[in-house]
């Protein structure tokens, strides 16, 4: 079962029980949107203390209304998840810091009023401060250099996709260079955008080698992840070790 109460004006709940199928998912989501479309912001609590499974097609279902919905993540700023599954927790700490647009927090179920308290905090807080988005001297001839420090605004995004779409328009195979001092959000409607879209694949068809420059915890999972799916090469370096990643992509051994 998959159900919503809108309990107030700023605030909505979501509750998941036993096993969730894939007609109740595209029903879910064919009322939710409606029953919200005057919320500019609204608080949300997802409650999966009876949580069980979901189905195969029910997984890809709410995957196509996620992906979909990104834009609309702006108009939740807090998510309280009511679990006592340490497997969601996990989660939970995972996707937070890659959505800093919504902040999200795990309770006990027994913390009902606690979850509420949170997910109704709709105080705007500011960006954080930095260059955001922006192309750097690469050290390497051929290869594009980039660098992210706080917020990427939109057109920060477009310059540095339209320096890889003008890599990829050569059909040549290149390497990238990243430094990701503080990732501090984005408009995730880029996300969405067919521009975008087109740009990642292109990416991941002609990049041979990435080297990423963080001392952000969260990303190396996620370059996990993209290392399964696209065959780039890619290496995570500490910001006190950047010379090797320099080195790396000259194919010199750090050793």
């Amino acid at each position: 079962m998959l159900t919503f109460d809108r309990i107030s004006a700023d605030l909505l709940e979501i509750t998941a029980r036993g096993t969730i199928t894939e007609d109740e998912v595209r029903r879910f989501y064919a009322e939710l949107w409606p029953a919200i479309a005057d919320a500019k912001k609204i608080g949300l609590i997802i409650d999966l203390s009876g949580f069980g499974d979901m189905t195969g097609r029910a997984i890809i279902e709410d995957l196509t209304h996620e992906a979909g919905a990104l834009p609309q993540l702006k108009r939740f700023p807090r998510i309280a998840i009511l679990t006592d599954k340490q497997w969601i927790r996990t989660a939970e700490r995972f996707m937070d810091p890659i959505l800093p647009m919504t902040k999200m927090e795990c309770f006990d179920p027994a913390d009902r009023d606690a979850a509420r308290a949170f997910a109704q905090d709709l105080t705007e807080h500011p960006k954080p401060k930095g260059k955001g988005l922006r192309l750097i001297d690469s050290e390497i001839e051929g290869v594009l250099a980039f660098e992210l420090d706080g917020y990427m605004s939109d057109a920060q995004a477009d310059a540095v996709a339209a320096a890889f779409r003008a890599k990829i328009e050569t059909s040549t195979p290149f390497d990238a260079f990243a430094r990701i001092k503080r990732f501090g959000g984005f408009d995730p409607q880029a996300l969405v955008q067919k521009d975008f879209i087109q740009m990642k694949m292109g990416a991941a068809k002609q990049m041979r080698r990435y080297a990423i420059v963080t001392d952000e915890r969260w990303i190396k999972p996620m370059v996990g992840i993209a290392r399964a799916v696209t065959g780039i090469e890619i290496e995570v370096f500490a910001e006190a070790n950047e010379p090797a990643a320099w080195d790396w992509l000259r194919g010199i051994s750090e050793a």
